[in-house]
């Protein structure tokens, strides 16, 4: 008998930088847990893609808290109401505005090791229904 395959946490990336975008996918690559679906800018037909890849989290990186990002989140949040979202941001943007719309929010500056603990965490909230987490950097 053979062992059933191992589970991973498909995850689409959208940045409004193309070189964080790469670099964050090479990244992701990397990781035993998660499975890169897909990857977009915030102005490229990001619905298309999401129903395509049907990816279980989606990954915002912001870079400031701006009318984009909502935007951003929103079409997302129309595809598919149940997705979960993480949003990956800089110590200066102000995501308060955001966490009405997401599962989480976390600090590029925090280590890598909180933010996949997080991502999971996402994804078995929202397998679960439980309530979001918002983490970040502490000092």
């Amino acid at each position: 008998m053979t062992s059933p395959a191992p589970k991973f946490i498909k995850v689409f990336l959208v940045d409004s930088n193309k070189l964080s975008l790469v670099t964050l996918s090479l990244w992701m690559e990397q990781l035993n847990d998660f499975e890169v679906v897909g990857t977009a800018l915030p102005q490229s037909k990001i619905e298309s893609r999401i129903l395509d890849s049907q990816p279980d989290l989606v990954i915002v990186s912001v870079s400031s808290c701006g009318i984009e990002a909502l935007s951003t989140i929103r079409r997302i949040r129309q595809i598919d109401r149940e997705i979960a979202i993480v949003v990956l941001h800089d110590d200066e943007t102000d995501v308060e505005p955001l966490k009405a719309e997401v599962q989480a929010c976390f600090s590029s500056q925090s280590p890598l090791k909180e933010l996949l603990a997080t991502m999971q965490a996402v994804e078995t909230r929202r397998l679960g229904d439980c309530h979001p987490v918002f983490m970040t950097k502490a000092g």
